[in-house]
């Protein structure tokens, strides 16, 4: 979610009377594509009289998560109609399942985690012969998720689920593959890919993208925004040895292209801009949102050569 890393989840957001930016905040409320419940976070109000069972603490508390809630719903406001709430592409998930080797196997059961409106969970149950489930903390994204596997035949092969990724279901050694396309940085790559192992059966799938650095130096301006956004952003290689360290063998791995990021995101993300801000009356955070997302795309373009998400398949090792 903003505040966080790329995609839906980026951009910075200027800071609010208490401090905080819009993207803080969301963070604060949201952990599974959208982070945390709002129900679990906590107050940023520095006014608010630090007294235990403080009524004034109390409401402003409740102020809080309203503006959570208000800032969550502009977001989905502005990615629910988006094919994609972040870089990716039809072709490349396709170039995943190959380098996956599940095509052709049959009764597959896959978890595709932080989905959004199901790009990724479209087309493996276009390709594959599997039972999806569908994971993301936004009911607005998997209600549009079942609307277009619906539209598309697809909806006996996919399962939505309304769950925070750190809190999944599956029982163990139950799933063939894990998919999670721009999304595994809510928990933290390592995190991800350790958390999510004992799921996956003896030699089953994860498949990741996740932010990656393409060159061995940076543009200062880029590398300190990385820093600041998410420190566990590192090259391929890194990337390949955290797999390792955890279990997996890594099978392989590719950069996504610029039109992963520019066609298939941005560019459909600025056409809806001038809609988005009529539709919320040019309000004082709407706008901010577009600004904010304005700056994150100025950015991808001038350092484009330097940084994409890299594209991560790996096999369970056996214990």
């Amino acid at each position: 979610m903003s505040g966080c890393m790329s995609g839906f989840q980026t951009a910075r957001y200027p800071p609010d009377k208490s401090g905080k930016t819009p993207g803080d905040h969301t963070c604060d409320a949201l952990r599974g594509h959208g982070l945390r419940h709002p129900d679990e976070a906590t107050s940023h109000d520095k006014h608010a009289v630090p007294t235990k069972g403080s009524p004034v603490k109390w409401e402003a508390e409740q102020d809080s998560k309203a503006d959570e809630m208000d800032e969550l719903q502009l977001l989905l406001d502005l990615h629910k109609d988006g094919t994609r709430q972040g870089p990716g592409g039809d072709d490349e998930t396709r170039l995943a399942i190959a380098l996956s080797g599940l095509r052709g196997q049959s009764g597959l059961r896959i978890a595709d985690i932080g989905c959004g409106t199901g790009a990724s969970t479209l087309v493996l149950a276009e390709d594959l012969d599997a039972q999806i489930t569908a994971v993301d903390f936004l009911g607005g994204f998997l209600e549009r998720l079942r609307a277009n596997a619906k539209a598309k035949g697809l909806s006996e092969r996919i399962t939505t689920l309304e769950q925070s990724m750190e809190a999944l279901p599956f029982e163990d050694g139950s799933l063939d593959a894990i998919w999670s396309e721009g999304a595994i940085y809510n928990i933290g790559f390592e995190e991800g890919v350790r958390s999510w192992r004992r799921f996956l059966k003896p030699g089953g799938i994860l498949a990741a993208s996740e932010i990656t650095w393409l060159s061995a130096t940076r543009p200062q301006e880029l590398q300190a925004h990385w820093d600041a956004e998410y420190p566990e952003i590192d090259t391929a290689s890194a990337k390949m040895a955290v797999l390792e360290q955890h279990g997996y063998t890594p099978i392989g791995y590719f950069p996504l292209g610029e039109h992963c990021w520019l066609d298939n995101y941005y560019r459909q993300m600025q056409q809806r801009f001038d809609t988005f801000l009529a539709a919320h009356s040019h309000s004082e955070q709407a706008q901010a949102i577009v600004a904010a997302e304005e700056r994150e795309i100025a950015l991808y373009e001038r350092h484009r050569a330097h940084v994409s998400y890299g594209y991560y398949i790996a096999r369970k090792i056996s214990d």
